[in-house]
């Protein structure tokens, strides 16, 4: 969801913003319930149902799943701890709440019984990787959030230098394709941008005294960002096919895990089936194609498999780029248009995101035993690597226990994840006050606009009034010539 608001963010920032609210708020109070209602035993009783529920526990009960909850919730979690003191004290002064059996064990703590076994369960947590993967979370909404903007910024820049060039369409329409088929090739530059961009370069050039017009610039741009996506899939593919010739490369990605081989054995399905159309399309855009390089897929099957990405992302996102560009087309109808084509662009990423995970858990429910017991020999290599890293993650894992380490390192992590969690609110908090001042500025011009409008209205009253009264003063006079002077002058 981070990545499709980040997709979507160029063109709608408001709706970007909302769907990484809106989502972060459902995860983090689904992890709070989780953690509140449900005990350990009881999750562990439900991994021995289905090999599919056995996964998503792991998932859900894996240091990067924790990671986000403690990054996401940060200085919400001590108002928790203070929440549940208050609560049990409020308990205590109730005479009869704890009652009967138990009574002085209940109200001899100072935390609920909930909170007791939310303690608990987070006293066995591995605490020192999960403030480690809380800074990797950081870093990379950094470098997202930073690199997203900086990418638009360059785009801007580059559109101004094109159009001082005073180039022709044609040369504008191939510089277009390989800057969009460059910037694919950078992993944190998503693929909205590359289409927005296309469609206010293309769109604002088109639409120039004698050229193509904007119809034509907006299909031009079109097959622009489609060409530079599916030659940009190659170009990743072939990264990823000669750094999958590294068993630590292999061993990084997971070959071996069950996901990754339930994510293979649905790319590998003959045909134009959904889940794989899904995870082609609706998979950030760098990582897909490498690791289709890394298994070592079928780059035409690749290629179809890509291809309505130009109906769900490219024509949605140019269009609002070209619009960007027309006259007018910031209010009224066009508006509407461009505000439209971007939800439906969110929604197809949404929709694909939530079908190709459903589709690889229900892969990995039907066959997921089997695709890890079947021996594969280009994963001999991998096995060995894990086997021989085996003993040294346990013996990093009893070095870095939080309990045995000192105090001068753990106030160095911890003042570590305070400062990547203050960085995230600075970004939040300037791309705030960015709206803000957009907002104030547009109001500004709005008030501006409809002030000029009535100093129009009034000069054009005080000529009227002018012209009468010298039409009057010419009826006055006898001769009548300075009247009818006064009267063609005005």
């Amino acid at each position: 969801m981070m990545y499709t608001s980040l997709y979507v963010s160029g063109a709608a920032a408001k709706l970007g913003s909302a769907m990484l609210a809106l989502t972060c708020i459902a995860f983090f109070v689904m992890l709070l319930w989780l953690s509140w209602e449900v005990d350990g035993h009881s999750l562990d009783e439900m991994k021995d149902e289905t090999p599919l529920m056995k996964n998503v526990i792991s998932i859900l009960q894996s240091n990067w799943v924790k990671a986000v909850a403690v990054g996401g919730m940060n200085v919400v979690i001590p108002f928790l701890v203070i929440l549940d003191q208050v609560r049990q004290q409020v308990r205590k002064s109730c005479t009869n709440y704890y009652g009967g059996e138990g009574a002085s064990e209940g109200s001899a703590h100072w935390q609920t019984p909930s909170g007791r076994r939310l303690r608990e369960c987070l006293e066995k947590w591995d605490w020192t990787d999960i403030f480690g993967k809380v800074c990797v979370l950081a870093e990379i909404f950094i470098l997202l959030a930073v690199g997203s903007k900086a990418t638009f910024i360059f785009f801007s820049y580059l559109n101004g230098e094109i159009e001082a060039a005073g180039l022709e369409i044609g040369a504008i329409f191939a510089m277009v394709w390989a800057i969009g088929l460059l910037m694919f090739l950078n992993p944190i530059v998503p693929g909205s941008a590359v289409y927005l961009f296309a469609g206010v370069v293309l769109g604002a050039q088109s639409q120039k005294e004698g050229s193509v017009g904007i119809w034509v610039g907006l299909v031009l741009a079109c097959v622009a960002g489609s060409g530079a996506k599916l030659l940009a899939c190659i170009g990743q593919y072939s990264l990823g096919y000669f750094m999958g010739k590294s068993v630590k490369v292999q061993h990084f990605v997971g070959v071996t895990k069950v996901g990754v081989l339930a994510t293979e054995a649905v790319l590998k399905e003959e045909g134009f089936k959904l889940f794989k159309v899904c995870i082609l399309v609706a998979g950030p855009d760098f990582p897909t194609s490498v690791l289709c390089g890394i298994l070592q897929l079928n780059i035409p099957g690749m290629l179809l498999g890509t291809c309505p990405v130009i109906l769900v992302s490219v024509i949605p996102q140019t269009l609002v780029g070209v619009l960007l560009t027309k006259e007018g087309a910031t209010e009224g109808v066009w508006s509407m248009i461009a505000t439209v084509a971007t939800g439906i662009a969110a929604a197809c990423q949404v929709g694909a995101t939530l079908l190709f995970a459903y589709g690889i858990m229900q892969r990995v429910e039907e066959s997921g035993d089997q695709l890890l017991e079947t021996h594969r020999p280009e994963h001999d290599e991998v096995r060995k690597l894990e086997q021989k890293e085996a003993e040294y993650v346990k013996k990093y894992a009893e070095i870095s226990n939080w309990g045995q380490l000192g105090t001068h390192v753990r106030a160095t992590l911890l003042g570590t994840v305070a400062l990547f969690l203050l960085s995230g609110f600075i970004v939040a908090l300037d791309s705030m006050a960015t709206k803000e001042e957009e907002q104030e500025q547009e109001e500004t011009h709005d008030d501006d606009d409809d002030d000029d409008d009535d100093d129009g209205d009034d000069g054009d009253d005080g000529d009227d009034d002018e012209c009468g009264g010298d039409d009057d003063g010419g009826g006055d006079d006898d001769n009548g010539g300075g009247g009818d002077d006064a009267a063609d002058g005005c």
